[in-house]
């Protein structure tokens, strides 16, 4: 698929983010209430919430609100936003990450372009699901304490990596 997260989806991600520029007028219905025969003494009551939900719209939402009103048998509210407007963004807090280079080569060995650091955090994520904080400077094999158990790691990389606890 190419660089289809980076390019489109990120991207659709960063301006609903950061806000964008409408490029054509558009509608959003806000509030809609349909007057019946057995609903019908209740319309002051709907005129009253459609009052409400216009009111509480955020500002700079909308490039205008539009009703309450009358659109066939239902009182509306509509928010309208013309065509160069600037709708505001939302901050939800996304981020986009990139990922490295694979951990495994296909022969299921270390990928040689994996530095020992990337290594190091992926074993202590993969046993703890914690967070890694580097301890080298302590013992140069220590990946850490959780709880009452101590994690090495005793790997040098220009030797053969042993994959068991019988190390």
């Amino acid at each position: 698929m190419g660089d289809y997260a980076s390019d489109i989806t990120a991207e659709r991600a960063r301006r609903t983010i950061s806000g964008y520029v409408v490029d054509k007028s558009h509608s959003e219905r806000l509030y809609e209430k349909k007057l019946t025969a057995a609903n019908l003494k209740k319309c002051g009551d709907f005129y009253k919430e459609a009052i409400e939900v216009a009111k509480s719209v955020p500002k700079g939402k909308y490039g205008k609100i539009e009703g309450p009103k009358m659109d066939g048998s239902a009182i509306v509210v509509n928010g309208i936003t013309n065509k160069g407007e600037h709708v505001p963004g939302i901050d939800s807090g996304f981020s986009y990450y990139e990922l490295g280079s694979v951990m495994f080569d296909a022969d299921g060995g270390l990928n040689a372009d994996v530095s020992e650091a990337e290594i190091r955090r992926y074993i202590w994520y993969s046993e703890t699901k914690a967070p890694y904080v580097d301890m080298t400077a302590e013992h140069p094999y220590l990946l850490g304490v959780l709880g009452e158990t101590v994690y090495y790691l005793a790997y040098e990389p220009t030797e053969r990596p042993r994959w068991d606890r019988d190390c």
